[in-house]
């Protein structure tokens, strides 16, 4: 049996970031001469949360043939439940690939009213609580956006333009 150990440090003021930026680097030949250590990594993070504010995310998945039918089904309900959500600012679905390749984008005014969405007992709940214990994806993508601006029109105005802090223009394009 393997021992694993995992250390995470906090470095508060820019010159002990600098220093432990630096050591990613200075530290690496250290840690390859103590005897037993099979296997190590220096890692380093980013901020551990979204500051506030309007929050994109995107989802793609790849559905695996077998299971495309059980997720199918479960579509029409997501949808409707997403469709009536007041805190929704923007949803749109794409198909990279028909009925496989599965894109969502989705707006949202912050990380709160996203998690609530996508966690709280309803058909999405139990979609992804689906996906993990049947397998229905082969792979799959979740990334979140902090939204700074938009610009142009989607169905005659911009859904964000009324959001405060945040740099909305509506452009009419020439068709």
């Amino acid at each position: 049996m393997q021992t694993v150990s995992l250390s995470l440090y906090r470095f508060a003021s820019l010159g002990a970031r600098l220093w432990a930026f630096a050591q990613m680097g200075l530290a690496r030949r250290g840690f390859a001469k103590p005897p037993g250590i099979g296997y190590w990594k220096l890692c380093g993070s980013g901020p551990a949360a979204l500051a506030s504010g309007p929050l994109a995310a995107l989802t793609r998945a790849t559905v695996r043939p077998g299971a495309a039918a059980r997720f199918w089904r479960r579509v029409p309900d997501i949808s409707a439940m997403i469709g009536t959500d007041p805190n929704v600012l923007f949803k749109i679905g794409i198909g990279e690939v028909p009925l496989l390749h599965q894109v969502t984008f989705s707006i949202w005014p912050d990380a709160d009213s996203m998690a609530r969405f996508a966690r709280r007992d309803g058909p999405h709940a139990r979609a992804i609580a689906a996906v993990r214990s049947e397998g229905w994806f082969r792979e799959e993508l979740y990334a979140r956006f902090r939204v700074l601006g938009t610009a142009g029109r989607w169905e005659g105005g911009n859904p964000l333009a009324n959001l405060p802090g945040l740099t909305a223009r509506s452009e009419r394009t020439a068709a």
